[in-house]
């Protein structure tokens, strides 16, 4: 018999522009990464908007910020940061890496995206990653 553990989510909501704001709205992103959580049991313990420029290649995001800050502080109580899709998290894949590294490696929580997934118990998880970023950056 196999148990279902809850795993506990903090929702990261991202625009960067203002014709994302309207295509892509924050509330949009939020009502949809819900709808998911509900879907496959997930308790949401945070939820963080971010109206951040895409200009800005400092990685100095303050929701971001006050979400490793969170995690760092309760990094027992989280399991797993989600987005809408990775270039709502970064078109830059050495700030993706860079994640991956402190939110996975270095403290056991999963990020990941509801469209797109990447697997990264996979051995191609470097090749998805750093096309799924890539790509949103070209466009």
């Amino acid at each position: 018999m196999k148990f279902h553990t809850m795993k506990n989510v903090i929702l990261y909501c991202r625009v960067s522009s203002d014709e994302q704001k309207t295509n892509t709205s924050l509330d949009f992103q939020e009502k949809k990464l819900r709808r998911y959580c509900d879907e496959y049991g997930y308790n949401v313990i945070a939820c963080y908007h971010e109206d951040y420029s895409a200009k800005h290649h400092d990685f100095k995001r303050p929701e971001m910020n006050k979400i490793k800050d969170y995690c760092k502080k309760n990094k027992n109580n989280v399991d797993l940061i989600l987005f809408l899709r990775w270039d709502r998290f970064s078109r830059n894949p050495e700030f993706a890496y860079m994640f991956k590294r402190l939110f996975l490696d270095e403290w056991g929580i999963e990020f990941n995206a509801i469209e797109g997934r990447i697997d990264f118990d996979s051995t191609e998880w470097s090749t998805a990653l750093a096309n799924a970023c890539s790509i949103a950056h070209t466009e």
